[in-house]
């Protein structure tokens, strides 16, 4: 049996970060947090920082699961690296494990195939947390914003297997 109780899982962007905590296995939060894009790159990487130990306060994970950035986006984007960083350092800071997986990890995790459609994975999720009813749109699956909330719970349950 799992003895880890309590998951913050983090799909980070260098906009939004796809946020989900997970209580004794029981997703009791998803969503996404806005990072502002009017700020400089050094304000935006302070307030991933804030939003990340303000959830670390309240869920007190003893894991948090971060999804790794495609290699294409890392290239990209030194602030989404930085964004990575921080977070991994917050929850470092924290005495909070820190789990890496790369979009494939996950979806083989979640759905036995690395190659899985984000289909898939929202069916097998939504089988897994019907309560939360948030799979159950299939127009969520195409909304960028959801993507987030979707890859963030993949990371979470993830951590379970």
């Amino acid at each position: 049996m799992n003895k880890i109780k309590n998951i913050l899982a983090v799909d980070p962007g260098s906009r939004y970060l796809g946020v989900a905590a997970l209580e004794n296995n029981q997703l009791v939060y998803y969503g996404v947090r806005r990072i502002k894009t009017n700020q400089l790159a050094g304000e935006r990487i302070k307030e991933a920082e804030r939003i990340i130990q303000k959830l670390i306060d309240y869920y007190q994970p003893q894991v948090l699961a971060i999804e790794k950035p495609l290699y294409h986006w890392s290239k990209q984007s030194k602030l989404l690296d930085k964004i990575c960083v921080v977070i991994k350092e917050t929850a470092k800071e924290n005495k909070v494990r820190v789990r890496e997986f790369t979009p494939e990890q996950i979806r083989k995790s979640v759905c036995g195939n690395s190659n899985a459609t984000r289909e898939e994975t929202a069916e097998k999720l939504f089988s897994k947390f019907p309560e939360s009813g948030m799979f159950s749109d299939k127009n969520k699956i195409k909304d960028r914003y959801w993507h987030h909330i979707f890859d963030a719970v993949s990371l979470a349950e993830r951590i379970y297997k």
